[in-house]
């Protein structure tokens, strides 16, 4: 690339034809690369790091003749599921592979994604943007064998997704669930990845550019959402709308016309219904025509929709279909919570185990069905399995949900499953034909982008998991962590927002006798749809084998919320479990964790005395953005 494209590329910085600005740090890789130095120096950036396979000769380190992503691949077992910032999990692996390939993943875990200017292909339509204002600032640039990587900082509230050439030819992004190579790995060519604009760290991404990663990601939005079409697609007769609002969208941002096309064909694609590419490039031209004159085009009302009514004359009245009366209904959202180590999982598993065999807790037998279940917390191998088979269950029906994978470039790439996107998890349903799906907790499930305590955030996912049940007439059994406020109704003592116990239509609390622990019990705390179900005990020997209890229990909520005789929770205490269960489920921005602890009846001062207790590490989002908090396990997974 000569300086006069770069040049007009990244806004007329003035760089050598190179590009190159020369730091110890390169000094170090143009002499005796050290990958392992450069590793753990991504790792103390708060990078997740993995090891990837190596280019030997014509071939690749993995052994494969026919190997299509030479020194692109992880070498570890669980691929990019082992990404860590943990220095003494990168030594072992350096010691052990010292000349592997240095691998980064992308997403708001790291902090960062990419812009990748793939070939000659790239280049032009970075040049052709730029032409029209569209240029790129000044950020962190990585040269690899074939173009640049540009790196930015992650933004806040908003999803950045693995794709290929949509924003334009040769563009791609490496978001959430993805990687880059980083240096001083080695390209398949022989040529080494290099750094380049060194000392400029990585910026915020510009306004134009998240315009394009945003809006034709985002199929699940409420123009788009998957479960009022076909899986993960924009229903037909929405199509339109969605591209038009799009277009309108971009046009007031001045997006070069050459981009919008490339957005609106690519949101085409990820319709039921498409126009094909020759149709949206003229709608676009139409629709640019129309802004030129000063028309309105994103405003339209669709002609074709109207108010949806329905006189109650005409509703015919439906009986609750049960899978286990009256506590859990089927099509419907039902809430178990409890502290952890009560035994709720347990409870969750046990109900899979009878569903799979064919008889439920009410008695009645029927056909053996299939579960779908979603766990972080408990490992497959070593705690699920084992518990499941030592309950009956049958495992053939049985069906873990790990994450997402999908093929690009040759490359494996994983992610994982956020209940803001519900279209993984209805095509996992739609797999698997489940009857019943256990999300195990829901805190691990619902994305950086949600904040479990904010109404406005959790209402659309506990919308959107209604719906996926009622559409596929499957039980969502949803696990969640008990507050530490002590007092009130056991109602209200499910973490977070209290929005999610409104979805639900059956909440459960589990728990132990909080002076005999060895005492354990379910108890209905809140019934929609039918009447409440007695208590059920249960108990957990001291090998591990889970009963329920025969006999009436007359234990109450009361009693399992009740404080052990003689104990009486401190307010430090209580603002460190609930700071710990909080960020549990990924880092937070500093002042949206000071509000939701004003919420919770935590005082700011006790807060940060729970923090520096704790080990929370803080860090800057960015070198002028808030700062953010994370466990101190959590930077070394």
């Amino acid at each position: 690339m000569s300086t006069t494209a770069l040049d007009s590329i990244l806004g007329g910085t003035g760089l050598t034809p190179t590009g190159v600005i020369h730091t110890p740090a390169l000094e170090l890789v143009q002499a005796v690369p050290s990958f392992l130095r450069f590793a753990l120096e991504y790792a103390e950036l708060g990078y997740r790091v993995i090891p990837l396979h190596s280019p030997e000769g014509a071939g690749c380190s993995c052994g494969h003749p026919d190997c299509e992503s030479r020194g692109k691949h992880p070498r570890t077992r669980a691929g990019l599921k082992d990404a860590t910032s943990k220095p003494e999990t990168i030594r072992g692996w350096w010691e052990r592979w010292p000349k592997a390939n240095i691998g980064l993943a992308t997403g708001p875990l790291s902090g960062f994604f990419v812009l990748d200017c793939d070939g000659k292909q790239g280049e032009a339509s970075l040049i052709e943007m730029a032409k029209h204002g569209c240029s790129l600032p000044d950020t962190y640039i990585v040269r690899t064998g074939r173009g640049s990587h540009f790196y930015f900082n992650w933004p806040d509230n908003q999803d950045v997704r693995n794709s290929q050439s949509k924003i334009a030819p040769g563009l791609d992004i490496r978001g959430d669930g993805g990687f880059v190579v980083a240096p001083p790995s080695v390209h398949a060519s022989g040529a080494q990845y290099e750094i380049a604009e060194s000392s400029i760290p990585a910026v915020d991404a510009p306004e134009w550019l998240l315009s394009l990663i945003k809006t034709p990601a985002k199929p699940s939005t409420p123009l788009a959402s998957p479960v009022q079409g076909a899986v993960g697609l924009i229903p037909k007769g929405k199509g339109d709308p969605a591209k038009l609002t799009l277009a309108g969208v971009l046009l007031r941002k001045n997006v070069p016309v050459p981009v919008i096309e490339a957005a609106v064909i690519a949101l085409d694609k990820q319709c039921e219904h498409q126009a094909g590419e020759d149709k949206c490039k003229s709608k676009t031209a139409e629709w640019v025509k129309r802004y030129g004159k000063g028309e309105a085009i994103a405003e339209q009302v669709d002609v074709t929709r109207k108010p949806d009514l329905v006189c109650l004359a005409d509703v015919k009245t439906k009986r609750v279909d049960w899978l286990w009366e009256p506590y859990i209904p089927l099509g419907m959202v039902t809430v178990l919570d409890g502290d952890p180590g009560v035994g709720k999982s347990f409870c969750a598993l046990s109900i899979c185990a009878d569903l799979t065999q064919g008889h439920l807790l009410d008695g009645r037998r029927i056909a053996p069905a299939n579960v779908l279940y979603l766990s972080v917390e408990n490992p497959i191998a070593e705690c699920v399995r084992p518990r499941f088979d030592s309950l009956g269950g049958a495992p053939q029906r049985f069906f873990a949900l790990r994450g997402t994978v999908y093929e690009e470039n040759g490359e494996q790439v994983t992610g994982a499953v956020t209940l803001a996107d519900v279209s993984q998890l209805e095509q996992a349903i739609v797999t698997t034909k489940a009857r019943l799906v256990v999300i195990d907790p829901i805190q691990s499930y619902l994305g950086a982008s949600v904040d479990l305590h904010r109404s406005n955030e959790t209402r659309p996912v506990m919308d959107g998991l209604s719906k996926l049940a009622e559409k596929y007439g499957c039980a969502l059994l949803i696990l969640r962590h008990l507050s530490k406020q002590t007092g009130g109704k056991a109602i209200f003592r499910g973490l977070g927002s209290i929005d999610i116990t409104g979805a639900a239509r059956s909440v459960l609390l589990a728990g132990s006798m909080p002076n005999d622990p060895e005492t354990r019990a379910i108890v209905h705390t809140k019934s929609n749809v039918g009447r409440y179900g007695r208590t059920r005990g249960f108990s957990i020997d001291g090998t591990g084998q889970f009963s329920w209890t025969v006999g009436e229990c007359s234990i109450t909520a009361n009693d399992l919320l009740a404080a052990p005789d003689g104990q009486s929770e401190t307010k430090l205490d209580h603002a460190k479990e609930w700071l710990t269960a909080l960020l549990q489920g990924g880092s937070k921005e500093q002042n949206a964790i000071i509000e939701a602890a004003k919420i919770e009846g935590i005082n700011e001062r006790t807060l940060r005395r729970a923090k520096e207790s704790l080990r929370v590490k803080s860090r800057k989002a960015s070198a002028s953005g808030g700062w953010i908090w994370n466990l101190e396990s959590e930077t070394t997974k």
